[in-house]
């Protein structure tokens, strides 16, 4: 399940999607749009299971 969150374009961080001002910086949030968080665990896996397969290949 994915929720959506304001990430900061001068420190990274993600803020809640109501946030006006960045939690971490203080940076002006008003402009940023939402996003949808997604987790990257998938892709990791993804990457790794590659990788085990070049190695095996080699």
């Amino acid at each position: 399940m994915s929720k959506k969150v304001k990430v900061c374009p001068k420190c990274g961080y993600e803020n809640p999607v109501q946030a006006k001002y960045c939690i971490n910086c203080g940076y002006n949030l008003t402009e940023v749009s939402p996003m949808e968080k997604v987790s990257l665990i998938p892709v990791y896996i993804s990457v790794s299971t590659v990788m085990a397969i070049i190695y095996l290949l080699d």
